[in-house]
């Protein structure tokens, strides 16, 4: 996590010290650590709470942590647990878990926000499509995350970070990301349909 930040946001510079907030889960105290200030670290299509806008849950038991950018779910975490699972409140559902405990979500939350730029693209696709594009990347060894769709796998390659929603019935969304538009060039091949790309 601290690695991904450091190189991911390399320029944007720290804007404040590191301060030890307690009692929070030890992964969400490194997340801080790596952010030191940036708030482009906790999110711009999701976000990440920073420590003062963090609220106990009235949906069970345990702290509110993030939210989704239009509303809908929050992040519920228990503060005392040394990893705690991270659990989904949707106004519409009962709560639901992500397969990974806060440590592997706060890497999987931070390539989500990494596929929205500042350059890269989006397509529909069937899932059969994606075999020449995929050829490029590395997997990132996580269970699949629940969310944009369940599952959702990420892909990696050197100042990239690619993401796979699996809508079912053969169809997928892809998201490709970078802060750099020179990263992107590999991924501007013909026989890849992009309904949108800026790379």
């Amino acid at each position: 996590m601290h690695a991904f930040v450091a190189e991911w946001y390399a320029d944007v510079p720290p804007s404040s010290p590191f301060v030890m907030v307690a009692p929070l889960p030890r992964p969400l105290l490194e997340f801080y650590r790596a952010a030191r200030g940036r708030q482009q670290v906790l999110g711009e299509q999701n976000r990440i709470f920073s420590p003062e806008e963090i609220y106990p849950s009235d949906d069970g038991p345990g702290i509110v942590i993030g939210s989704e950018n239009q509303g809908v779910f929050r992040l519920r975490v228990d503060p005392s647990a040394d990893d705690p699972s991270v659990w989904y409140l949707d106004p519409f559902d009962s709560p639901v878990a992500e397969r990974v405990p806060l440590s592997g979500f706060l890497v999987r939350f931070l390539l989500c926000e990494a596929v929205y730029g500042p350059y890269g693209g989006w397509a529909s696709v069937r899932l059969g499509e994606l075999g020449e594009l995929l050829g490029q990347l590395e997997e990132v060894p996580l269970p699949p995350m629940r969310w944009p769709s369940d599952p959702t796998h990420h892909y990696v390659a050197p100042g990239v970070v690619v993401m796979v929603c699996d809508l079912g019935d053969g169809d997928a969304e892809v998201y490709v990301g970078s802060r750099h538009r020179a990263a992107l060039r590999p991924f501007r091949t013909p026989g890849f349909a992009w309904q949108a790309f800026n790379g």
